[in-house]
């Protein structure tokens, strides 16, 4: 039937060695002839079946790339990078244009002393298989090589002692994955959210995709593929939330009636170095910040050079009543939450914002709560 369909074995060679025969059962078969193909077996003791493949030379096609920049820090100096985030702070400058300044060195100093690339294949590997330390690559790799020597005479000393070699490491990297998974439940156990994350991967456990529409209804009716008329069409909707859940709340017909009062008025105090500083210490790095802000790694061990001129212009923004311009804005993530993906109200949005929008919003929190938890403001229903 193959041979009337002009299919043509593609691989020649024995896919399957033991100590008394040598087989060919792993075929691939084609018909292609208008293009060029290279097929053949790779040597990897991936099972006791050596791995096949074939490669197809044809026309140029758009494959989504998987790359992910990280950043370079094998020649960063923390003494040198401190050094050169050296900001002074300009009394006769508006609040804008000091916090205008203050991002455009930091990162001007961060990409210079910590380049953003593209990460490697190791990199990318350890990211999938964290418990897999840089020795333990070392031992596949040495693994792989002792393979390619015996896997054609088996029945050996040199094969023995491969088979003692990988065996022994197939239960070192077993120990570690389950030492991994062990270490960060017990870490994670009181938070529910964490949990869940760590339990679906360990199971395999499908998700709900993050990837961003590739087409959406409008509200004229019309289906677009375009990636701006798609961030407008979602901006116009999370925009206008607010106010349709607003017109559907009853109007109430009495008066607003208060069981607490005080004749004390609310007063920001200064915001001191201090609160800053512990403030920052407790950033998290894993938290997804808006893009091309700087790095949280960067802003904490910073922490002391920094604190300074943040604390000052927090002052001044409250002295001022002035919020910077850049703070303003935030980087708006649609999640899909489930039906049809083409509809803008079947997705919720997830703002991303700088980590100096999450520090002054601490800040004014909790001069907000403390004042209305000493005079009693706060209702025992809230």
């Amino acid at each position: 039937m193959l041979h009337s369909l002009s299919c043509k074995a593609l691989i020649s060679k024995p896919t399957r060695i033991t100590e008394q025969s040598s087989t060919l059962i792993d075929h691939i078969y084609s018909n292609e002839r208008k293009h060029a193909i290279m097929s053949g077996i790779s040597i990897f003791d991936l099972s006791d079946h050596l791995p096949t493949f074939s490669i197809v030379k044809a026309a140029d096609v758009n494959i989504t790339s998987n790359n992910y920049t990280v950043r370079n820090m094998k020649n960063l100096c923390i003494n040198d990078f401190l050094f050169d985030l050296y900001i002074n702070c300009n009394e006769d400058s508006t609040v804008n244009s000091q916090y205008e300044t203050f991002v455009d060195i930091f990162q001007t100093v961060v990409n210079n002393h910590a380049p953003l690339c593209n990460a490697s294949r190791k990199q990318k590997r350890m990211r999938q298989k964290p418990w897999l330390t840089p020795g333990t690559y070392k031992s596949i790799l040495t693994k792989n090589k002792m393979y390619h020597k015996v896997y054609n005479i088996t029945n050996t000393p040199l094969y023995n002692m491969y088979k003692v070699y990988r065996n022994n490491l197939s239960r070192i990297i077993k120990m570690a994955k389950q030492q991994y998974y062990y270490t960060l439940i017990s870490s994670n156990k009181n938070d529910t959210k964490k949990l869940h994350q760590i339990l679906s991967d360990l199971i395999n456990l499908k998700c709900k995709t993050r990837s961003q529409p590739s087409k959406i209804i409008t509200a004229s009716g019309a289906e677009t593929h375009d990636p701006v008329e798609i961030a407008n069409e979602c901006n116009s909707f999370f925009s206008k939330v607010g106010e349709r859940m607003a017109s559907n709340i009853l109007r109430s017909s009495g008066s607003l009636k208060f069981s607490h009062y005080t004749k004390f008025s609310f007063f920001l105090h200064k915001i001191s170095e201090q609160e800053v500083q512990t403030l920052i210490s407790k950033l998290d790095e894993k938290k997804a910040i808006r893009h091309g802000v700087i790095p949280t790694k960067f802003l904490k061990f910073s922490n002391s050079v920094m604190t300074p001129f943040l604390t000052h212009i927090f002052n001044r923004r409250m002295t001022e009543g002035i919020y910077p311009n850049y703070l303003k804005e935030a980087q708006i993530v649609p999640l899909h939450k489930s039906g049809d993906s083409t509809i803008c109200s079947n997705y919720r949005p997830i703002s991303l914002i700088s980590q100096f929008n999450k520090i002054f919003e601490k800040l004014l929190h909790d001069r907000l709560y403390c004042y209305l938890k000493y005079f009693g403001l706060l209702s025992k229903d809230q």
